[in-house]
């Protein structure tokens, strides 16, 4: 048995992985300012739990927290869809409220896209307030989104001088999908809007071009620290970026809500795995191409992380064509390696992941090409060793149904740290695609290793091995091959 003792006196090896990290895959750290979501980040998963502290999952570190135990909303499990959500019930005598310190990733900006999934169950004319940054009414007000007057739906960009609301009439115990979208760099008659559902409720004046930098604490529940109007109901998830995004991402983002939480949408459903039969609700990301109004400019997201969507990550090459979308999404809270329901691999020893993507693509015109990328921490299982890349395959399938053959549509181009990639993949069909694994050959080895350890000392290397059995074995021969290293990636 021979060993070679590969030795690196110096190694260096930065590797990047490019793609949005924000919500649906759509942003990072630097434009997605806040993200608040049940499942994520709480002090407690257990039903009925005092909610102390909601950690921020934007990566600014705008987490919220309360201190005080009777003003802590509470931890609900199986509330939309499935999904946890904080409930405001305002029970013990105080308004419940959830407060994060100023920051100046909050304000200071030209432009503002929040998003909300709430069930509001006060609705009596009073400010409810789902999210805002302002210490009184008007007063260092970056903005405030709320349930008021006559159950509609207002906004407050930059105090509340140009306070507007929506048409829609909300009612209680209802799960509502809202977003807010202003832009400071249009014309004044168009720097707001106000969507329920996707669609374009209203459109509002604003006059103020910017938000400064104000001295504001964020809330969450509340108006402000000291009204006496809390909101009532659940809060399932908040979600902020200080920029207007464009039309895609924008779309992105309430497909990725819509299916979480199973709100229809009233236009520009792009993604049909939420639906009862296919039921691949789970961590919807996607890429897109649109106008942001007709004859407008374009605007696109061309990539995603695996982090977002748990493992798997896509980004555009070529074809991504005006009111082209591929969205993707799973439904499987845990992944592993598994030999079953492998028919159609070629190889030997075939395995594949447990997670399954479903991807939905909507094409207007030239073939949609793309790199797509799995990583093995972000799906998250343990990092082994990874092979090399002509051993892992794309896997894909028009029906989901166990025992249908797999087809082996790319064979990886690389291996990087713990990421498989295959470049220039063609991403046309609609249909169910994860990581196969195969080996080319089985090479049996004379010898169970049980350990083995090479130290360097001095002007020799000293080595040690034990081994757990030994078959027709005669003798072990040692290599050393010693390589100074610098990467750059």
């Amino acid at each position: 048995m021979k060993f070679i003792i590969l030795l690196l006196l110096y190694t260096s090896v930065y590797y990047y992985s490019y793609g949005q990290t924000g919500p649906g895959g759509v942003g990072t750290s630097a434009n997605n300012m806040l993200w608040l979501k049940a499942d994520a980040g709480t002090n407690t998963t257990s039903n009925g739990t005092a909610v102390s502290n909601w950690t921020d999952q934007s990566g600014n570190s705008n987490t919220v927290s309360q201190a005080t135990n009777n003003k802590q909303p509470i931890y609900t499990t199986n509330v939309i869809n499935g999904n946890p959500a904080i409930l405001f019930d305002n029970n013990n005598g105080t308004n419940d409220k959830l407060v994060g310190a100023d920051a100046s990733s909050l304000d200071n900006t030209t432009g503002y896209t929040f998003f909300t999934i709430s069930r509001p169950l006060t609705l009596d004319g009073g400010a409810r307030s789902i999210v805002s940054k302002r210490t009184n009414v008007g007063i260092e007000q970056s903005f405030m989104l709320f349930y008021y007057t006559s159950n509609k739906f207002y906004v407050d960009i930059q105090t509340n001088d140009n306070r507007f609301n929506g048409t829609t009439t909300y009612s209680a115990n209802n799960n509502y999908l809202i977003d807010v979208v202003y832009d400071g760099t249009l014309s004044s008659a168009s720097r707001s809007k106000l969507y329920n559902g996707n669609n374009l409720d209203v459109r509002a004046s604003e006059t103020n071009t910017s938000v400064p930098d104000n001295n504001s604490p964020l809330i969450i529940g509340s108006t402000d620290l000291n009204d006496s109007r809390p909101f009532g109901g659940y809060i399932a998830e908040v979600i902020g970026y200080r920029t207007a995004l464009n039309k895609a991402s924008r779309i992105i983002v309430n497909n990725y809500l819509s299916a979480k939480y199973n709100i229809a949408l009233s236009s520009e459903d792009k993604y049909a795995g939420d639906n009862s039969l296919i039921n691949f609700d789970k961590d919807v990301s996607g890429i897109g191409s649109d106008t942001i109004m007709p004859g407008s400019v374009i605007g696109s997201n061309t990539s995603f992380s695996s982090s977002v969507a748990k493992g798997l990550g896509i980004t555009s090459s070529s074809g991504l064509d005006v009111g082209d979308y591929l969205l993707i999404g799973h439904n499987t809270t845990n992944n592993s390696e598994m030999s079953t329901d492998v028919a159609g691999m070629t190889g030997t020893s075939n395995t594949r992941w447990q997670r399954v993507w479903y991807f939905d693509v909507t094409n207007t015109s030239t073939v949609l090409n793309g790199t797509v990328e799995f990583d093995v921490s972000n799906s998250g299982m343990a990092v082994n060793s990874m092979g090399s890349a002509a051993d892992y395959v794309l896997l894909y399938r028009s029906s989901n149904s166990t025992g249908t053959s797999w087809t082996e549509i790319a064979t990886a181009n690389s291996v990087s740290g713990d990421m498989v990639s295959f470049s220039n993949v063609n991403l046309q069909n609609d249909g169910y695609y994860t990581l196969g694994y195969h080996f080319s050959s089985v090479i049996v080895l004379p010898i169970e290793l049980s350990s083995f350890n090479a130290e360097l000392n001095y002007n020799q290397v000293d080595v040690f091995w034990t081994t757990f059995s030994e078959t027709n074995n005669d003798y072990f021969s040692v290599e050393l091959l010693i390589i100074c290293l610098q990467m750059k990636m």
